[in-house]
């Protein structure tokens, strides 16, 4: 999985040159914080007990860019107010609840759990705002339809995996069970970053998705 978001942020940064002046220019730095965090996160645990820290940094930078990149992208005035306003609460509740616990050594795993289903439901939001516009819909121009697809995809892959993969359940389920769950998310995460670099290079995006 690893090598995969590699070369995804790779990918990303050569054909930079193609959206840097769109919004969904984003993507590049939240792709590269996520290899730098996994980074940190191997070379941190092999010094110190654990490397909670790092994730509950990298998830809240991750939604936080991710929630702003699809808002970035809604037009319509209503439901951009409406993504504001649950981005918004989101984050706020994911702030507050780093103070209630060790953030240190504890991941917040129900919390950004939740996060991940708000973000879904953004991008389908995002989904609306697409079917209900009047542009006509031209996939090769369309970056930000394949950087919001793997997500997409990548997204309704983990919620009902989450419980299992981060120990939100509480029984015991067999070591080969645990390996298929944690199989079904890297295919989904090999898809996504996939999509991601099929996307950068193929697409020719315009400045139409500019606001």
């Amino acid at each position: 999985m690893y090598i995969s978001e590699i070369i995804a942020a790779l990918v990303a940064t050569i054909f930079f040159y193609k959206y840097k002046h769109l919004p969904i220019k984003t993507i590049l730095y939240i792709l590269w914080i996520a290899v730098i965090t996994e980074g940190m996160a191997r070379v941190y645990s092999h010094y110190y007990h654990n490397n909670h820290w790092v994730y509950n940094l990298y998830a809240f930078l991750f939604y936080t860019l991710f929630y702003k990149m699809i808002y970035d992208h809604i037009k319509n005035k209503t439901r951009k107010r409406l993504v504001l306003v649950i981005a918004t609460i989101m984050m706020t509740a994911v702030i507050i609840r780093g103070f209630t616990v060790p953030v240190i050594t504890f991941y917040m795993s129900k919390t950004y759990s939740i996060a991940m289903v708000i973000m879904v439901f953004l991008l389908m939001i995002y989904a609306v705002e697409r079917l209900k516009s009047d542009d006509s819909l031209q996939v090769k121009n369309e970056l930000a339809l394949f950087v919001f697809t793997a997500y997409l995809v990548f997204g309704i892959s983990f919620i009902p995996l989450a419980p299992f993969l981060t120990g939100q359940m509480d029984f015991n389920y067999s070591r080969a069970m645990l390996d298929i769950l944690k199989g079904v998310q890297t295919a989904a995460l090999l898809f996504a970053n996939a999509l991601l670099v099929f996307g950068f290079i193929w697409t020719k995006p315009r400045a139409r998705e500019v606001l």
